[in-house]
């Protein structure tokens, strides 16, 4: 099921739309950021587990073996907090259209084993620290970005979510 859903994934962010409440994002490097619809989006409580990072032609992957990659939105604290694969990290969520979305993140500072989840959890927090739109997919799959740098953080809603 999670291929299948990576899959879906991918293919559902190769094209442009815009349904009701949420943000349009072309899947294309270089643009303007999304205009935002009317409708803030309402992300409290979820929770939300990274699928892939799409870096300018490259599609990157969290391994089988790593320690899952999360962001968890607090209920109107206007806080997210996760995993980024070795840490713990958290941060401040605002919805300033143009302005960055995680403000201020931080995270502890385990070594991890592994130089590719090394790699991985760095190339994660400082996508998310430059983030500036969001959108939400079909309500399952989120995806986080800043228009001129190309990547995009691509999330699956958590299991532990999906049943509520």
């Amino acid at each position: 099921m999670r291929r299948a859903l990576i899959g879906v994934t991918l293919a559902a962010l190769a094209f442009s739309h815009q349904p009701a409440g949420v943000y349009a994002m072309p899947f294309r490097a270089a643009e303007a950021a999304p205009k935002p619809v009317a409708k803030q989006l309402s992300l409290g409580g979820t929770s939300w587990e990274l699928v892939a990072i799409r870096d300018i032609g490259k599609i990157r992957r969290p391994g089988a073996s790593a320690q899952p990659i999360t962001i968890q939105f607090d209920q109107g604290a206007r806080q997210v907090s996760g995993s980024s694969g070795c840490n713990a990290y958290g941060a401040a969520y605002v919805q300033d259209q143009g302005s960055p979305l995680f403000r201020d993140v931080v995270s502890s500072q385990r070594a991890c084993a592994d130089p590719a989840i090394t790699a991985l959890e760095g190339l994660y927090l400082e996508s998310l620290g430059g983030a500036t739109w969001l959108e939400l997919v079909h309500e399952k799959i989120l995806v986080v970005g800043s228009p001129g740098s190309g990547r995009r953080l691509i999330f699956s809603l958590s299991e532990q979510k999906k049943g509520n």
